[in-house]
Protein backbone atom coordinates (compact mmCIF):
# COMPACT_ATOMS: atom_id res chain seq x y z
CA UNK A 1 0.00 0.00 0.00
CA UNK A 2 1.10 3.57 -0.58
CA UNK A 3 0.65 6.14 2.18
CA UNK A 4 0.81 9.92 2.56
CA UNK A 5 0.88 12.24 5.54
CA UNK A 6 -1.97 14.68 4.80
CA UNK A 7 -1.69 16.79 7.97
CA UNK A 8 0.03 16.67 11.33
CA UNK A 9 -1.92 13.61 12.53
CA UNK A 10 -3.72 12.32 9.41
CA UNK A 11 -2.61 9.57 7.08
CA UNK A 12 -4.03 8.66 3.67
CA UNK A 13 -3.47 5.14 2.35
CA UNK A 14 -4.23 3.68 -1.06
CA UNK A 15 -5.37 0.06 -0.99
CA UNK A 16 -5.42 -2.59 -3.70
CA UNK A 17 -8.42 -3.20 -5.96
CA UNK A 18 -11.31 -5.34 -4.74
CA UNK A 19 -12.77 -7.59 -7.41
CA UNK A 20 -14.76 -10.06 -5.35
CA UNK A 21 -17.38 -9.88 -2.59
CA UNK A 22 -18.65 -13.18 -1.25
CA UNK A 23 -21.86 -13.88 0.64
CA UNK A 24 -21.88 -16.00 3.78
CA UNK A 25 -24.99 -16.71 5.85
CA UNK A 26 -26.58 -13.30 5.16
CA UNK A 27 -23.31 -11.39 5.61
CA UNK A 28 -20.42 -10.54 3.30
CA UNK A 29 -16.72 -11.38 2.98
CA UNK A 30 -14.23 -8.97 1.42
CA UNK A 31 -10.44 -9.13 1.28
CA UNK A 32 -8.99 -5.62 1.50
CA UNK A 33 -5.48 -6.76 2.35
CA UNK A 34 -6.79 -9.10 5.01
CA UNK A 35 -10.06 -11.02 5.04
CA UNK A 36 -13.09 -9.31 6.60
CA UNK A 37 -16.53 -10.61 7.48
CA UNK A 38 -19.07 -7.75 7.41
CA UNK A 39 -22.31 -8.24 9.33
CA UNK A 40 -25.01 -5.57 9.37
CA UNK A 41 -26.70 -5.05 12.74
CA UNK A 42 -29.53 -2.87 14.05
CA UNK A 43 -28.11 -1.74 17.39
CA UNK A 44 -24.33 -1.74 17.41
CA UNK A 45 -23.99 -0.22 20.88
CA UNK A 46 -25.64 -3.23 22.58
CA UNK A 47 -23.43 -5.77 20.83
CA UNK A 48 -20.98 -8.05 22.67
CA UNK A 49 -18.28 -7.76 20.00
CA UNK A 50 -15.79 -10.09 21.67
CA UNK A 51 -18.32 -12.92 22.10
CA UNK A 52 -20.09 -12.64 18.74
CA UNK A 53 -16.93 -11.77 16.83
CA UNK A 54 -14.98 -14.74 18.18
CA UNK A 55 -17.85 -17.10 17.32
CA UNK A 56 -17.68 -16.00 13.67
CA UNK A 57 -13.87 -15.76 13.57
CA UNK A 58 -13.54 -19.42 14.62
CA UNK A 59 -16.24 -20.90 12.34
CA UNK A 60 -14.97 -24.01 10.56
CA UNK A 61 -15.45 -22.17 7.24
CA UNK A 62 -12.53 -19.87 8.14
CA UNK A 63 -10.12 -22.35 9.75
CA UNK A 64 -7.12 -22.28 10.00
CA UNK A 65 -6.41 -18.59 9.24
CA UNK A 66 -9.56 -17.10 10.75
CA UNK A 67 -11.20 -13.86 9.69
CA UNK A 68 -11.66 -10.33 11.03
CA UNK A 69 -15.27 -9.58 11.93
CA UNK A 70 -16.89 -6.18 11.40
CA UNK A 71 -20.31 -5.24 12.74
CA UNK A 72 -21.88 -2.34 10.88
CA UNK A 73 -24.85 -0.04 11.45
CA UNK A 74 -26.10 2.53 8.95
CA UNK A 75 -26.52 6.14 10.13
CA UNK A 76 -27.29 7.57 6.68
CA UNK A 77 -26.33 7.05 3.03
CA UNK A 78 -22.74 8.20 3.57
CA UNK A 79 -22.06 7.50 7.25
CA UNK A 80 -21.83 4.19 9.11
CA UNK A 81 -20.88 2.96 12.59
CA UNK A 82 -18.47 0.03 12.86
CA UNK A 83 -17.09 -2.17 15.62
CA UNK A 84 -14.40 -4.75 14.86
CA UNK A 85 -13.23 -8.05 16.32
CA UNK A 86 -9.70 -8.51 15.03
CA UNK A 87 -8.00 -11.85 14.61
CA UNK A 88 -4.56 -11.94 16.21
CA UNK A 89 -5.74 -9.43 18.81
CA UNK A 90 -8.64 -11.81 19.60
CA UNK A 91 -10.74 -8.96 20.92
CA UNK A 92 -12.42 -5.75 19.87
CA UNK A 93 -10.08 -3.04 18.56
CA UNK A 94 -10.65 0.71 18.54
CA UNK A 95 -10.30 0.89 14.75
CA UNK A 96 -9.38 -1.25 11.76
CA UNK A 97 -8.61 0.51 8.49
CA UNK A 98 -8.98 -2.47 6.18
CA UNK A 99 -12.22 -3.31 8.01
CA UNK A 100 -13.58 0.20 7.44
CA UNK A 101 -12.79 -0.14 3.74
CA UNK A 102 -14.44 -3.59 3.60
CA UNK A 103 -17.55 -2.17 5.28
CA UNK A 104 -17.74 0.80 2.88
CA UNK A 105 -17.42 -1.46 -0.15
CA UNK A 106 -20.09 -3.87 1.12
CA UNK A 107 -22.54 -1.06 1.84
CA UNK A 108 -22.00 0.38 -1.64
CA UNK A 109 -22.30 -3.06 -3.20
CA UNK A 110 -25.68 -3.78 -1.58
CA UNK A 111 -27.05 -0.31 -2.44
CA UNK A 112 -27.05 1.21 1.07
CA UNK A 113 -25.02 4.27 -0.03
CA UNK A 114 -27.33 5.25 -2.92
CA UNK A 115 -24.23 5.39 -5.11
CA UNK A 116 -22.09 7.50 -2.77
CA UNK A 117 -18.42 6.51 -3.00
CA UNK A 118 -17.08 9.00 -0.44
CA UNK A 119 -18.08 7.53 2.91
CA UNK A 120 -17.44 8.15 6.61
CA UNK A 121 -16.96 5.16 8.90
CA UNK A 122 -17.15 5.95 12.63
CA UNK A 123 -15.03 3.67 14.84
CA UNK A 124 -14.54 3.73 18.62
CA UNK A 125 -11.13 5.28 17.90
CA UNK A 126 -12.35 8.04 15.58
CA UNK A 127 -13.79 8.75 12.18
CA UNK A 128 -12.29 7.29 9.00
CA UNK A 129 -12.95 8.41 5.43
CA UNK A 130 -13.15 5.89 2.62
CA UNK A 131 -13.26 6.93 -1.02
CA UNK A 132 -13.20 4.71 -4.11
CA UNK A 133 -14.16 4.37 -7.75
CA UNK A 134 -16.52 1.65 -8.93
CA UNK A 135 -16.10 0.57 -12.51
CA UNK A 136 -17.20 -2.60 -14.23
CA UNK A 137 -17.78 -4.51 -10.96
CA UNK A 138 -14.30 -3.58 -9.66
CA UNK A 139 -13.56 -1.29 -6.72
CA UNK A 140 -10.40 0.68 -7.48
CA UNK A 141 -8.60 3.87 -6.51
CA UNK A 142 -9.50 2.95 -2.93
CA UNK A 143 -8.32 5.48 -0.35
CA UNK A 144 -8.55 5.41 3.44
CA UNK A 145 -7.88 8.55 5.48
CA UNK A 146 -7.87 9.03 9.20
CA UNK A 147 -5.96 9.93 12.33
CA UNK A 148 -2.71 8.24 13.28
CA UNK A 149 -1.44 8.82 16.79
CA UNK A 150 1.49 7.43 18.74
CA UNK A 151 -0.08 5.47 21.60
CA UNK A 152 2.60 3.18 23.02
CA UNK A 153 6.31 2.77 23.49
CA UNK A 154 8.18 -0.12 25.02
CA UNK A 155 11.58 -1.72 25.39
CA UNK A 156 12.39 -5.37 25.03
CA UNK A 157 15.70 -6.80 26.28
CA UNK A 158 17.13 -9.95 24.77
Amino acid sequence: HQAWLTSHEKIKIQLNEVKKILKHKGSHIVNTGSPHYVKIVDNISDLNVKKEGSEIRYLKDFIPEGINVNFLQKKNNSNFLIRTYERGVEDETLACGTGAVAAAIVMHNIGETLGNTNLEIDTLGGSLKVDFDFDNSIYKNIFLEGPAKFVFSGTYKL
